[in-house]
């Protein structure tokens, strides 16, 4: 007869398991300004590390060829963030366009639902005005965290170079220790999930990026053709939002919609709408299948939940990050014994059942 301790153990192992879990994402939330830099100094060294190992190879010694290219994507991100800027800040010259056109379709609709379901002028202005609080406010806690991540990532930047030069200077140093007892299984197996993990990531990163500069790209030219101001920086941006899943699609379109509605008759917020659907269909069917999609294999369900998470964890760059974490989870998983059903579950390979 088994004992009621014996009978009570999974559960005490999987209430244990809860603690620890809830005990980590407390800890990532806490330390988030210190993890998010670094974080993303390692992608940016999978990046460079290439590009590092080619300079080596003509001659120049680890802190040039480290220095080098560092400077140079740093000036490129430096110029971009001017830009944008200086852009932006014109573009905020049509908010007061949009309040006064906004106003004028709020009477326009009000009149119309006034004769069509035969209310009072006063009951309708009312529910009007309730509606349109509720969309403003609605709109400001939506995009209020996302600036603000934004505006943190850019104090981040100074930490940035320092962690990635670092990174990438001791990075001999670093594999040497790891892997210095070849003997050892459990090393072979660390080096077997580095290999992979890098690959896969530096894939993934590079795809992203081109995947980013088509979509922007056929923003801009799809907007020039309808008409839309600021044409160039609404499909910049957009591109740029395109490397945050999911919410990012979301913003892009908002923007260019709000400037249209500003500035043009109504018709062309649909004609925006329209673009960036067809654009969307494109993305998700052929531009994200062909570059981005096969270079991590995980499934769409995690990808949404991790995504959530991320941005309810780290905002913005929790969502950026949440992906390639996923992607190093699952090669992780899939390389330990015992674990590879739980690969498999975050992967999208189609199992029947």
């Amino acid at each position: 007869m088994n004992s009621p301790l014996k009978q009570a153990t999974p559960l005490v192992n999987i209430a244990i398991a809860f603690l620890g879990l809830y005990a980590l994402v407390q800890t990532l939330v806490i330390l988030k300004e210190a993890l998010i830099p670094f974080c993303l100094a390692i992608f940016f060294s999978i990046i460079m590390q290439p590009m590092v190992s080619n300079l080596n190879k003509r001659g120049l010694n680890r802190v040039l060829a480290i220095t080098i290219p560092l400077i140079g994507i740093l000036g490129v991100i430096i110029f971009l963030i001017l830009w944008i800027s200086s852009q932006f800040t014109l573009l905020l010259n049509t908010v007061p366009l949009f309040i006064e056109k906004w106003d004028v379709l709020v009477k326009e609709f009000t009149l119309w639902i006034s004769n069509r379901f035969e209310l009072s002028d006063l009951q309708t202005s009312t529910w009007m005005k309730q509606a349109s609080s509720t969309f403003f406010n609605s709109g400001q806690s939506f995009l209020k965290p996302f600036l603000l991540s934004f505006g943190e990532l850019l104090i981040w930047l100074l930490f940035i170079p320092v962690y990635t030069f670092m990174m990438l200077y001791y990075r001999p140093l670093l594999i040497s220790v790891l892997f210095s007892q070849q003997a050892n299984k459990g090393l072979l197996k660390v080096q077997e999930i580095y290999s992979s993990t890098n690959g896969i990531i530096r894939s993934y990163l590079q795809g992203l990026v081109l995947e980013s500069a088509i979509v922007g790209g056929l923003n801009a030219i799809g907007l020039l053709i309808i008409g839309v101001d600021y044409a160039i920086l609404l499909g910049v941006l957009g591109g740029a939002l395109n490397v945050i899943p999911y919410v990012g699609g979301m913003v892009a379109v908002a923007l260019p919609m709000l400037v249209v509605l500003a500035t043009k008759p109504f018709i062309y917020a649909l004609y925006v709408l329209l673009l960036y659907i067809v654009i969307q269909m494109l993305d998700n069917n052929l531009i994200m299948p062909k570059i981005v999609a096969f270079k991590v294999q995980v499934n769409g369900l995690v990808s949404v939940f991790v995504v959530v998470l991320g941005g309810m964890m780290w905002g913005v760059s929790g969502m950026f990050l949440s992906i390639p974490f996923s992607a190093i989870l699952k090669v992780s998983l899939d390389h330990f014994q015992g674990y590879e059903a739980w690969g498999r579950l975050l992967g999208n390979e189609n199992g029947d059942v």
